[in-house]
């Protein structure tokens, strides 16, 4: 990869940068415009490549552009304003976390490679399988990633990884997956995370309304974690309660005097709640 820069004034632009990487072959360069602004005189006086995947251009108004994809259009080289009172005649970036660009004032200008943002893309948990799969990129220059998965709370230590990432198999438990992107100027400092739970998902009565003049008695409920339905139960007094399917809310009329008590949990393909929500009530 070769890179130069010209100060042709062409319609709406001052400046271009021209790639190549077949450089001896007068046909293969490419010319974008980078310096737009009719009434802007500015034009590029500097450029220097760290890598393949990063180079920077500076111009006699003060100005930086940098682009992580050197061979792309317009659009890939974004502009910061870094020198408020001399014109940068020339900059070089001989290692990849540092650029430093001269001013025609005698100063020097220092930029650092910030580290990347990273996103998860994916997130893909099967119950029966007992396995978590997670997709991911990173926003901005990235040279790889480090992932963790904590279980209930406890730390766990960031190692390589690379997108999709899968565990398997998990115990029951409540997990978090983090990810970070990194390069030569560090880790995304504030990693990207999923909180999932694996195994039977936990089940709570978020309402509940008892109606003793019309002897009925209604609830409402959710799980806690990935769910594929509920069975529920109506005991009277010292009876065994016997779960069927059910949906929220749970409605019982025409209900005789007694001591009741309520139970639901929520079922995935792991099983069900082990410890269903209750509710107790009287009629």
């Amino acid at each position: 990869l070769c890179l130069a820069i010209d100060e042709t004034t062409s319609g709406n632009f001052n400046g271009a940068v021209l790639s190549s990487t077949s450089p001896a072959s007068n046909t293969a360069w490419k010319s974008v415009p980078v310096e737009f602004g009719a009434d802007n005189f500015n034009e590029l006086q500097g450029v220097s490549c760290a890598s393949s995947s990063l180079c920077v251009v500076v111009d006699d108004g003060g100005s930086a552009f940098a682009s992580t994809k050197p061979t792309g259009g317009s659009a890939d080289w974004k502009s910061t304003y870094v020198d408020s009172r001399w014109s940068l005649l020339a900059v070089s970036c001989a290692s990849l976390p540092l650029c430093v660009a001269g001013d025609q004032g005698g100063n020097v200008m220092v930029g650092r490679l910030a580290p990347p943002s990273t996103k998860i893309t994916l997130a893909k948990l099967d119950q029966g399988k007992h396995s978590a799969t997670f997709g991911f990129k990173a926003l901005g220059l990235a040279t790889g990633f480090q992932c963790a998965l904590r279980k209930n709370g406890a730390p766990a230590p960031f190692t390589s990884c690379a997108s999709p990432k899968l565990y398997k198999p998990l115990a029951p438990g409540n997990y978090t997956f983090l990810v970070r992107a990194f390069n030569s100027g560090g880790a995304d400092p504030s990693p990207a995370l999923y909180r999932f739970r694996m195994g039977p998902p936990n089940t709570t009565i978020t309402k509940s309304t008892i109606d003793k003049k019309n002897s009925a008695a209604t609830f409402r409920f959710k799980a806690v974690g990935p769910a594929t339905g509920f069975k529920c139960a109506l005991k009277k007094g010292s009876a065994k309660p016997s779960f069927s399917k059910c949906t929220s809310p749970k409605k019982y009329t025409h209900l005789a005097s007694g001591s009741y008590k309520f139970l639901v949990k929520a079922v995935n393909a792991a099983g069900a709640d082990k410890t269903p929500a209750s509710k107790s009530f009287s009629l």
